[in-house]
């Protein structure tokens, strides 16, 4: 599964660590349970949450997602790949492919987006709290976004965005293919994230 996503996405050197946890999470796990309406387009979550916000995905994430504010400070957005994940008590949605600056090869990056729902808040904190457990430096916590949200580096080429809110668990990370991650970046990532979680708000 792992050597299909990359070949998928075409560019291994740049494969985000979204990306890598999407593949290895295809290959574990218990096997692939779909959540009660989530085995399709348009899974949604909030049953069972004591009233927690609901999401859904209805088309696909790279439909879904608010890129806007990602397009602002990195226009050149291109070769989105949305892909759906039935996992046990959840439903994975990921959309992958490239943001840069210009057509450059040195301005080049890659951006990963992932939205998990999940049928319990429980199963969705498990996820928020070992995709925020390892790599971090630089956190900053992210006020008014979900339940708690931060901002963080992973590495020197990655910045990335996680949110939690109930049963519902959302990243986004964009990883440089150059040396350095430009000015503007970060913020762009956690104004897609707030967008996008607002968007996919039922």
């Amino acid at each position: 599964m792992l050597v299909r996503v990359i070949r998928r996405l075409g560019f291994v050197g740049g494969l985000t660590s979204a990306t890598l946890l999407l593949a290895l999470t295809a290959c574990g796990g218990d096997g692939p349970t779909p959540p009660p309406g989530g085995g399709g387009n348009g899974g949604s979550n909030g049953g069972g949450n004591g009233g927690a916000a609901a999401y859904a995905v209805k088309t696909d994430l790279c439909a879904d997602a608010d890129l806007a504010p990602l397009k602002a400070v990195l226009p050149v957005v291109k070769d989105l790949k949305p892909q759906q994940l039935p996992r046990n008590a959840a439903t994975l949605y990921a959309c992958d492919g490239t943001a840069a600056k210009s057509d450059a090869f040195k301005d080049v990056g890659f951006i990963s987006l992932s939205a998990y729902i999940y049928e319990t808040a429980e199963a969705a904190s498990g996820q928020y709290e070992a995709s925020t457990a390892r790599g971090m430096t630089d956190v900053q916590p992210v006020a008014g976004l979900g339940q708690k949200a931060v901002s963080y580096l992973d590495g020197t080429r990655q910045v990335r965005v996680a949110v939690l809110d109930g049963a519902f668990f959302f990243s986004v990370s964009w990883t440089a293919n150059g040396a350095s991650i430009p000015d503007g970046v970060r913020q762009a990532l956690v104004d897609t994230a707030r967008a996008t979680v607002a968007k996919l708000k039922t």
